[in-house]
C-alpha cells in the first residue's frame, strides 16, 4: 500500500489510511520519529522499517520477500503521496517487475494544494520537482521550460529559495509566481507575486520549512526579445566575455538560441 500522509496537519489523513495503516504487518517509512507522531495520534501500533532515498535493492528485496509470504506491507513519506519527489518509485518498479500488487490509499499532497491556493491556471501544470542545487545546472534546467504552455510547479528547500527564485526570474522573466509554505498549518502562507517581489520579501523575511514554488505559464508572444534588445544586451557586456560565452549567457533571458546569438554577434563583427 502507497499511503498518503498529512502535510503539516495531522487531522487530515484519510479514514481509509487509519484503518489500512491499522492492519498492516510493517510500515516502511523515511523517519521512524516523524512516522511514530502520525501513528500515536491515532493510537496505532505496529512495526516500522526505513526506506529512505539509501535504500537499495537489499531492501527493495527484502519487501518483495514480504508481499511473497502474505505479509501487508505499507509505505509512506514524512509528508505527502510517497513515490511523488522521493525514491519509491524505484520500489514500485521493482514491485511491478515482479508481477505483485501495487495499490494506493490517496490523500494529501503540497504540490497539488499549493497550485489550488495560488489562483495560477491549473488546466495545464508540471510538477518539476527540485530544482538542481547549484546555479548554473538551475538555469539550464530552467531553460528546458521556457516555452512549456503551463504553471510549473518546483519544491524548494528554505535556504535555497532566494537564489532559486532570483534564477527562474532571469531563466523565466514576466510570469506571475508563488511561494507556498506552512501547508495546513496554523501558519499558511501562499505569497503570489513577481519574482522580484518574492525575492525582496525572503531576503527580509527568511523563510523556514520546505516551500512550492509556482510559476505561471507564459506569454509567448513576449518571450523573445527582438534584435534591438539584443544589441543592447551584447553591448553592455563592452566586450568582457568570450562571444560564446555570451551567447549562452544570452540565451536563456532573450529567448534565442545560443548558436543564433553567436552567429547574429558574428555577422554584426563583420559589418
Amino acid at each position: 500500500y502507497l499511503i498518503a500522509t498529512p502535510i503539516g496537519n495531522l487531522g487530515d489523513v484519510t479514514l481509509r489510511a487509519i484503518e489500512i495503516l491499522r492492519g498492516l504487518d510493517v510500515l516502511y517509512c523515511e523517519d521512524s520519529r516523524v512516522t511514530k507522531r502520525l501513528l500515536e495520534a491515532h493510537d496505532i501500533r505496529l512495526p516500522l522499517a526505513r526506506y529512505d532515498d539509501h535504500a537499495g535493492d537489499k531492501e527493495r528485496e527484502e519487501i518483495a520477500r514480504r508481499i511473497e509470504q502474505g505479509q501487508a506491507v505499507g509505505l509512506c513519506s514524512d509528508a505527502g503521496t510517497p513515490v511523488i519527489a522521493d525514491p519509491g518509485f524505484k520500489l514500485v518498479r521493482h514491485l511491478r517487475a515482479r508481477n505483485q500488487l501495487v495499490t494506493g490509499v490517496p490523500g494529501p499532497n503540497a504540490a497539488i494544494h499549493a497550485l489550488a491556493l495560488s489562483g495560477l491556471p491549473s488546466d495545464a501544470f508540471l510538477f518539476a520537482g527540485f530544482a538542481p542545487n547549484r546555479t548554473g545546472a538551475r538555469k539550464n534546467s530552467l531553460a528546458v521550460y521556457r516555452e512549456l504552455k503551463a504553471t510549473l510547479i518546483f519544491y524548494e528547500a528554505p535556504h535555497r529559495l532566494v537564489e532559486s527564485l532570483q534564477d527562474m526570474g532571469d531563466m523565466l522573466p514576466g510570469r506571475m509566481m508563488a511561494v507556498a509554505r506552512e501547508l495546513t498549518k496554523t501558519f499558511e502562507e501562499c505569497r503570489v507575486a513577481t519574482a522580484e517581489e518574492l525575492v525582496a520579501h525572503y531576503l527580509k523575511h527568511p523563510p523556514r520549512g520546505e516551500c512550492v514554488v509556482l510559476l505561471g505559464p507564459p506569454d509567448l508572444g513576449a518571450l523573445r526579445w527582438d534584435e534591438a534588445r539584443l544589441v543592447r544586451a551584447i553591448e553592455e557586456d563592452q566586450g568582457q566575455s568570450k562571444p560564446r560565452a555570451l551567447a549562452r549567457d544570452l540565451s536563456g533571458p532573450s529567448g534565442w538560441p545560443s548558436t543564433e546569438i553567436y552567429n547574429f554577434m558574428m555577422a554584426n563583427k563583420r559589418s
